[in-house]
């Protein structure tokens, strides 16, 4: 995505309803919620790691490692590319998805 925009969204308050999105609504909404935040983390600009802690500190990622145990396919993907992008660079990102049982369910998907 643009950085600029990423930036905008960021400094807008626009986390914070993603990640409400991925605890509330259909599985359609959750999917688009977790895409949206999968491309907002995403990226090596300068800001994207605040993007991925707010994403963290707003509660993402208990909610997306839910989605990976109970989304559809397409959702379960896409939640695990915005796992995966929290976590590049972000050492200590790495280290909350694995204390919230992110890897067991990672590895459950791929069974």
């Amino acid at each position: 995505g643009n950085p600029n925009n990423k930036l905008t969204i960021l400094n807008a308050g626009g986390i914070a309803p993603l990640v409400l999105m991925l605890r509330e609504g259909t599985d359609e909404t959750k999917r688009a919620a977790a895409g949206a935040l999968q491309n907002l983390a995403g990226g090596d600009e300068i800001g994207n790691t605040d993007i991925q802690n707010e994403i963290v500190n707003a509660g993402g990622v208990p909610l997306l490692i839910a989605l990976l145990e109970k989304g559809s396919s397409e959702t379960k993907k896409t939640a695990s590319k915005a796992l995966r992008n929290l976590a590049i660079n972000n050492p200590e990102n790495k280290e909350v998805i694995v204390e919230a049982g992110g890897i067991e369910s990672l590895v459950a998907l791929e069974r």
